[in-house]
């Protein structure tokens, strides 16, 4: 096994222990009290559903709520212990705000819900440092459990798509391939900035900022990316991040 294939199969490792991205998940439940939850969630209906089953559970509490990533935001410098978050929000990608609790002071852990099972997005948002993936379609989630076992130390992810990533982690990979992967050209100091931003969900906007260059050189540099790794879209730039062991 490669050194690649090694970072790829230890993020899953420690994701399937309880760990995210390498880092030890605390155990944040506290004697009687209950688990605090904050929600962002895009759809009204679901967040009243979710607040529901919270509320009738003495064991947890919906202690915060928003419906946007800026709103998100809002919510991380405010005492809770399981962020639940959707995956798809109207300005942005749920990731990012993952990336914003892990990167503070926070021990809160965060749960990434999405309306279905993808291998490439839930294996990006274990190696962002989230606790949990869960389709939140899915007749048997209970949002209660999900947030009880991870504030317990554990971890969340449906038996379907722990086995899809298992599958795909363990599957043999060539010379070829890692070489294609890598990309013939090489990659500069730049476009390696730019591929762990966008692997790590953020937009172009929101990398120009940070970068202080503009939106269009982004956009360049996100072709280039491409045409050097020889990938089409965002989920095969995840695993192409991961690979590479830039998302560590």
């Amino acid at each position: 096994m490669t050194a690649l294939e090694l970072n790829v199969d230890r993020a899953m490792s420690n994701f399937l222990q309880g760990h995210g991205a390498g880092a030890v998940v605390p155990r944040l439940v506290r004697p009687g009290q209950p688990v605090r939850v904050a929600l962002v969630a895009a759809d009204a209906h679901v967040r009243q559903v979710i607040a529901q089953e919270l509320s009738a559970d003495s064991r947890t509490e919906l202690v915060a709520h928003a419906s946007t990533v800026r709103g998100g935001r809002g919510l991380l410098g405010g005492a809770f212990d399981v962020l639940l978050v959707d995956l798809g929000l109207p300005d942005g990608n749920g990731l990012e705000l993952v990336a914003d609790l892990k990167a503070g002071s926070s021990n809160a852990v965060a749960v990434v819900m999405s309306t279905a099972d993808d291998d490439a997005q839930a294996l990006q948002a274990l190696c962002m440092g989230a606790a949990g993936w869960v389709v939140r379609t899915a007749w048997l989630c209970s949002f209660s459990q999900v947030v009880l076992q991870v504030a317990s130390g554990g971890a969340a992810m449906t038996h379907s798509l722990a086995r899809q990533l298992l599958h795909s982690l363990q599957a043999p990979r060539t010379a070829a391939r890692i070489e294609t992967i890598q990309g013939r050209d090489g990659l500069t100091g730049r476009e390696t900035q730019v591929l762990r931003m966008v692997a790590g969900g953020l937009s172009s906007r929101a990398i120009s900022e940070q970068l202080a260059i503009s939106a269009d050189t982004v956009n360049a540099h996100v072709k280039s990316i491409y045409r050097k790794l020889g990938v089409h879209n965002r989920a095969q730039v995840v695993r192409a991040a991961t690979r590479l062991g830039l998302l560590e």
